[in-house]
């Protein structure tokens, strides 16, 4: 098994998976095993257990707990596993580090609190207490959902602190799809953290502004073709990057008509992968006509064999 406690473990395709459900407060074990396996046949680097995608946060705790369980014990150690922290305060968030802990998780992906916008002092306090949990932490620049961004300057200080427990704090997912902002990333942090973009539409020139890697959505649909965009441009062959990316764009697009995880989830069960389309109230099924129109865009983008 990889450690991640390097920001050099943490590069490359990982997924944030969704989590099938039997009921809506019931976890559907054989598709979780079923995509479990396809995505590491796929090839990609690692998955993210019970983040915004696989609706972590909405989540009883019973159920929350038994997601992760079960998907460790799939995943038998055959790739890192990352646990989402949900949105909750920094005392909600240090119990699930615990929980991720105790389950033996490779590290934990830690947004800001939403709704509360928290000063960037507090922010910075709350990664570096965040860190005292002893796993390795991806921070989350999302301020689509959390309601405030991350400012470079509170990374520079978590990067910079002379706190021992700062060294756990090995990577960044930045959601932000601002690639000014991923440029003063790495200008900035250089390689104190992993890089990884959270926008799917934007990963390609994420790479080219210094990135690493990407935490992706798409990669239920094209697992194998995102994993060929990072090797290609890692090999300098950019041309062929740049063609399979402008080949799934429009996919990356459709996939996000209606809010992330509805979509994805919508199709993996129109596919038949899923018997059914279940999520946690209050998100619902996408729309009938959007997802005929997505499923169109799906048909004409296969992924690479």
């Amino acid at each position: 098994m990889i450690n991640l406690r390097t920001s050099a473990a943490w590069r490359g395709v990982w997924t944030a998976i969704v989590t099938p459900l039997k009921s809506r407060s019931e976890l559907n074990e054989p598709e979780l095993q079923k995509l479990i396996d396809a995505q590491i046949a796929a090839g990609v680097k690692g998955l993210v257990i019970g983040g915004s995608t696989g609706e972590g946060s909405l989540l009883a705790a019973p159920l929350f707990e038994k997601l992760l369980e079960k998907a460790q014990a799939m995943n038998a150690g055959r790739v890192p596993l990352v646990a989402g922290l949900g949105i909750g305060g920094t005392e909600s968030c240090l119990k699930n580090i615990e929980l991720a802990r105790r389950l033996n998780y490779g590290g934990v992906l830690a947004s800001p609190p939403a709704y509360v916008k928290t000063p960037q002092r507090g922010l910075r306090d709350h990664y570096l207490k965040l860190a005292e949990g002893g796993l390795p932490v991806c921070i989350y620049e999302i301020p689509g959902r959390a309601g405030s961004s991350i400012e470079l300057s509170t990374l520079q200080e978590i990067a910079e602190s002379t706190k021992a427990v700062a060294k756990n704090i090995v990577a960044l997912k930045d959601a932000s799809g601002n690639l000014q902002r991923a440029l003063d990333e790495r200008r900035v942090l250089k390689e104190r953290f992993a890089l990884l973009s959270g926008d799917d539409g934007t990963f390609l020139p994420f790479l080219a502004s210094g990135g690493h890697g990407v935490i992706s959505v798409v990669t239920h649909l094209v697992p194998r073709t995102m994993v060929f965009i990072q090797s290609a441009f890692e090999n300098g062959k950019f041309d062929a990057a740049l063609g399979e990316m402008l080949r799934i764009s429009p996919l990356i697009e459709a996939l996000f008509w209606e809010s992330n995880p509805v979509p994805v989830k919508s199709v993996l069960a129109a596919q038949g992968f899923f018997k059914e389309a279940l999520f946690c109230d209050p998100l619902v099924p996408m729309r009938k006509d959007l997802l005929e129109k997505l499923l169109e865009r799906v048909r004409a983008t296969p992924d690479r064999g």
